[in-house]
């Protein structure tokens, strides 16, 4: 997914844009963040974001939250 972001923002010249992303998106929009920080303009803004646990280390969050 951030290769077709980084694509289309290549063909359109697009040189820095804001990431919103909602429930799934939000794995796609940190990646696309992460890939291509020089690009985004402010905050990544996620809404309602949903992460799979197995991609939970990765950005630095535990698998499991305790309540």
């Amino acid at each position: 997914m951030s290769d077709d972001v980084l694509a289309i923002c290549t063909a359109l010249r697009i040189t820095k844009f804001s990431i919103i992303a909602h429930s799934a998106g939000a794995i796609y929009a940190l990646a696309t963040a992460l890939r291509m920080p020089q690009s985004i303009r402010g905050r990544v803004h996620l809404l309602a974001p949903w992460i799979p646990p197995s991609q939970m280390a990765p950005i630095g969050l535990p698998k499991q939250v305790s309540a």
